[in-house]
C-alpha cells in the first residue's frame, strides 16, 4: 500500500475521534444546558411562591403580577427546550445517516455494477463532508440560540 493511504486512514482515523468528541460536547451541552435552565426556572418559581407567601415585594406589585412573569419565563423557557431538542435531533439524524450508511456500504456486493440505488446512495452519502458539517453547525447554532433565548427567558442578562 501506498504512503498516500496511510495517511489518509490516519486523517479519516482523526477525523472520526474529533467527530465523536463534537457530538460528545453537543449531547453533554444540551443535557446540561436543559439542566440548568429547569434549575434556574425552579429557583425562580421558588423565590416568587416565597414572595407571595411573606408579602415581600419581587420587582412587581402583586401576587397576580408575578404568576404573569412566572408564565411568561415558562412560555419564553419553551422555545429553548424545544431548541435544545432540535439541536440534539439534527445529531440524531446525522448519527443515524452515518450508521446505515456505512452498514450498507460495508454490505454492499463488491461488483458495483450490482449495486441498489440504496447502495449507491449510501455509498455518495458516506463521502459528503458537508453533511455532517452543516448538521454539526446547525447543532452548534440552535444551541447557542437556546443559551441566549434561555439566558433572556431567566432575566439572567445584564
Amino acid at each position: 500500500m501506498s504512503d498516500d493511504f496511510h495517511e489518509r486512514a490516519t486523517y479519516v482515523s482523526r477525523y472520526a475521534e474529533h467527530s465523536s468528541r463534537l457530538q460528545n460536547w453537543i449531547g453533554g451541552y444540551g443535557a446540561g444546558l436543559a439542566s440548568m435552565l429547569v434549575y434556574q426556572f425552579r429557583t425562580a418559581v421558588s423565590d416568587a411562591r416565597d414572595s407571595i407567601k411573606t408579602g415581600t415585594r419581587i420587582r412587581v406589585d402583586s401576587p397576580e403580577e408575578v404568576v404573569q412573569h412566572i408564565a411568561a419565563m415558562h412560555r419564553e423557557l419553551a422555545t429553548s427546550f424545544t431548541l435544545i431538542a432540535a439541536a440534539l435531533g439534527v445529531q440524531i439524524f446525522i448519527l443515524f445517516l452515518n450508521k446505515a450508511t456505512q452498514f450498507s456500504v460495508a454490505h454492499a456486493d463488491e461488483d458495483e455494477s450490482k449495486w441498489t440505488r440504496i447502495d449507491r446512495l449510501a455509498e455518495w452519502c458516506s463521502r459528503q463532508f458537508s453533511i455532517d458539517a452543516v448538521c454539526d453547525l446547525a447543532s452548534v447554532l440552535l444551541l447557542a440560540w437556546a443559551t441566549v433565548a434561555g439566558i433572556g427567558a431567566l432575566g439572567l442578562a445584564a
